[in-house]
Formats: structure tokens, sequence, C-alpha cells
């Protein structure tokens, strides 16, 4: 790679950068998933076997630019500037890149906050060149869980039954537990973000922290921007008023009723299907008119739990955790 490996970020809040004199990881993928503000690699350690336990590694690249890209100054722009100008522009284009990195900061943060629950992607590093971040991780073997609903519904196989489902579920809401107890919220609950750590069906983790946030202990509906899926997005989280934990609980229905019918339980427009950053108003109607077919009570009585327009009424994750429908009881689909 022929990229300079010096940290040379301005200082974070959360943390200072350093000087790293070389790589120590060796890429070896291009690109395997993309997202909106940059890449995901494989990737190993240097000078250890690429067989070794745990060198199995994932990088995901952020662009600062992709971040910073309606603030650069055109070239011609600049040469009709003074040199007075000039230095105002760059102070200015500095404040406001400072203020763009700090989420970045922010999910290696999170990240390493909550790295030592056995359902949370392990953090591995993070490190800065002059012009992308790179963090670190564990690579998931077993792929997501979009990518195995997507090979389901092509199989023609439709979606996980309850029986598949509840072995997971139990695990999502132990993690998410966790997370909110670290007074933390994921704000990004969607298959593509819940993974397997092997082939298997056993070790399921939880990944992605880019649009996570920390929530002060004692004001726990603090954040109020409405970054994440539209989808999947709580109808608080849409309307950008404050919010917390209980925006999770809401994706956590919408996902589990997504996996039992491959639909979504309530329909958005057709600019949001387009757009998934875009969010879309959600009202108690939408919720009353969800088709509820071949799901059992039990099931749909989980996600009604969660679908509530009050957050302050919504199941918490502890509460989630000890529905029926997370017991060792037999599940018989409605008649």
């Amino acid at each position: 790679m022929s990229e300079s490996w010096t940290l040379d970020t301005p200082t974070s809040p959360i943390e200072s950068a350093g000087t790293l004199k070389e790589c120590p990881y060796v890429y070896t993928s291009t690109c395997f998933a993309r997202g909106r503000h940059g890449n995901i690699h494989r990737a190993r350690r240097k000078n250890i076997p690429a067989n070794a336990p745990g060198n199995n590694l994932a990088v995901k690249v952020i662009y600062k630019t992709s971040l910073l890209d309606y603030v650069e100054l055109p070239a011609e722009e600049r040469a009709k500037m003074t040199k007075e100008e000039q230095e105002e522009w760059d102070a200015e284009y500095l404040d406001m890149m400072q203020k763009w990195l700090h989420p970045l900061f922010k999910e290696t943060y999170v990240h390493k906050r909550l790295n030592d629950h056995p359902h949370v992607l392990k953090y591995v590093d993070h490190f800065w060149t002059s012009t992308k971040l790179h963090i670190v991780t564990e690579l998931a073997m077993g792929s997501d869980l979009q990518i195995r609903l997507n090979k389901r519904i092509l199989a023609q196989r439709g979606g996980y039954s309850e029986a598949e489902l509840i072995p997971m579920f139990r695990i999502l809401c132990d993690t998410l537990a966790y997370i909110h107890s670290r007074n933390c919220v994921h704000r990004d609950i969607k298959p593509s973000n819940i993974l397997f750590r092997t082939q298997g069906n056993e070790e399921l983790v939880i990944g992605d922290f880019g649009f996570s946030a920390m929530l002060e202990e004692h004001r726990p509906n603090l954040t109020t921007t409405n970054v994440g899926t539209a989808r999947f997005m709580a109808p608080e989280q849409a309307r950008k008023m404050p919010h917390g934990s209980p925006v999770d609980m809401w994706a956590l229905g919408v996902n589990c009723y997504y996996f039992l019918t491959t639909q979504h339980p309530i329909r958005p427009s057709a600019s949001s299907i387009e757009d998934e950053t875009e969010p879309y108003i959600i009202d108690q109607e939408g919720i009353e008119a969800i088709n509820w077919a071949g799901v059992s009570f039990l099931a749909k009585s989980f996600i009604r739990g969660l679908l509530v327009m009050d957050p302050t009424l919504r199941m918490t994750a502890e509460q989630a955790r000890k529905h029926l429908w997370l017991g060792d009881i037999k599940i018989c689909p409605e008649p």
C-alpha cells in the first residue's frame, strides 16, 4: 500500500492521536462489503501465520472526505480569495472537520466499552492514515442474517420458523440488555448488523456501532438525531425526538416480524424504499393494520410488546428476555 501510515488526525475529545510507523495488518481482499461512508476489507496481522487463531480480521475503512465533501472549496473559488480569506476558510473547515470526525472516534469508544460481551463483535484496533480511519474487528465467518434470509428466500424456503428464531432472540435480548446497561444505544439494529461468528447458528453477534450513542445515566433520552435505517427506525427516532434505548427494542420487533414473514410489518413510502436513510412516519393505524397470518399468539404478543408507539410503554430488553415466547413452551401457529 502506497499510503502513509502516520496518524495525523487532530486531537479528539475522546482519544489522542499517536504515531504508527508501519501498518501492522495485511489486507487480503480489496473489499467484501460496502457502507455509506467506507468499505470493509478482510485482513490479518503481519508476522503471524495466516491460519493462527484470531487472525481472521475485518477492517472498516472510512474515508474522511466521504463525510466532508459538502464543505470542500473548489480550487477555482479558492484562487479568487485573498490569503486572509483562505486562512479564515481553512479555520472554519478544520472546525467543521472536527465536528464530523468526533462521531468516528465515538464509534471506537462505544465498541471498546462493550468488548467484553461474548455476543458483541470483537473490537481489535483502530488507527488513522492521512485520509482514512481504519477500524479493525474480528471477522464474522458465518455472514449476516440478511444474507442468510436472502438465501432462504431464493431457495423458496420462506422466513425462519419460530423454533429457529427463539434461540437467536434470547441472545439478542441478552446482548441488548447488556448494551443498554452500559448506557449505550445501537440505533441501527437490522439483519445486516446481526452476524454469525462461525458457519453454525450458535455464535450470534451484534456488529457495526457506527450509529451508536452514549447516554448519560440521568438523561436516558439525550440524543435526537435520526440516523439509522428507515425501515427499522422507531417513531420517535424518525421524528427527531429525544430518544434512547427503546429505539433498539422497536427495531428488534421489526426484525422479528421480518425474519418470520420476510415482509416489513409497516410499509414505508415509495421514497423511503429508494432511500433507506429517509425516515417515514409511523402511526397507530399502521400498527393495527399489521398482517399476523401464520404468526403464533405468543410471537404476536412478543412483537406487539415491542412495536409500541409510546417508548415508555415499550418492552425493555430485560422484559423481552422474560417474555413467554422466549421460554421453553411449544409453539403452535394460530389457526
